[in-house]
Order: structure tokens, then C-alpha cells, then sequence
């Protein structure tokens, strides 16, 4: 599953890293996106993307916590009320790494023992 409820710790061998880099879906090599590529999913109601250690904006994301601030590509996939985590570290903690919560945009860091859940990429 690209979605899979994951520790992610930074050192490459985590169950998050393994979640991406084990897939094997459609031949191709998959991994953890950076924190700019989940950014660029968010759909802000103002078609906008949030700044770092923001959101959409009150009542500029779905009311609706069903429907999540994602792009409708991927409004089928996603939880809008899971954080999916990022390869990004914090520039200054290194045991943070960059989360992004769908339901209203918000993507923020936080320390990577925390479980959160990974959206997988491919090249």
C-alpha cells in the first residue's frame, strides 16, 4: 500500500523508508517525497499553496474534514485527517522531519518517532 502508517527516522531503514522503497508497483522505483512535492498536492480554495508551518487559512480549505485541500487528482487516496510525512528534515533539528495534513493544507515538522503515514513517489 502507498499509504501505510509509518515511523520515519531518518537513517534510510525506517518502516516509512521501507514502505516506499519495497514497493513494487508498475516497474518503477519509489520512494519518501520531499516536503515541496507534497506541498505541491495541496489545493488551497484560493488555489494557493500554504507557506511552511501553515494551512490553507480558516475557511480557505474544505469545510467538509471528508473532503481534503488536495488536489482532486488525489482526493480518491488521501486521508484528509492523516499526516504524511516527507524525506525533508528540519534545517535545525535534525531528529524533526516535514509532515503535511491534508485536511486543511497545514504542513508543519515534528520529531520522526511520531507515527504518520507515507504517500510514495515515483520518478
Amino acid at each position: 500500500s502507498c499509504d501505510d502508517g509509518s515511523i520515519l527516522n531518518g537513517t534510510g531503514t525506517s518502516e516509512a523508508w521501507d514502505a516506499c522503497n519495497n514497493l513494487s508497483l508498475a516497474g518503477k522505483s519509489w520512494r519518501v517525497p520531499t516536503k515541496d512535492e507534497l506541498k505541491l498536492l495541496i489545493e488551497c480554495n484560493d488555489k494557493t499553496m500554504p507557506n511552511d508551518n501553515d494551512s490553507c487559512g480558516e475557511g480557505n480549505y474544505p469545510s467538509n474534514s471528508l473532503v481534503p485541500a488536495v488536489n482532486c487528482l488525489f482526493e480518491d487516496d488521501t486521508i484528509s485527517s492523516y499526516n504524511y510525512w516527507s524525506s525533508s528534515a528540519h534545517s535545525t533539528y535534525s531528529y524533526f522531519a516535514w509532515l503535511v495534513q491534508f485536511g486543511s493544507g497545514y504542513n508543519f515538522s515534528f520529531n520522526k518517532n511520531y507515527i504518520g503515514y507515507v504517500r510514495c513517489v515515483s520518478e
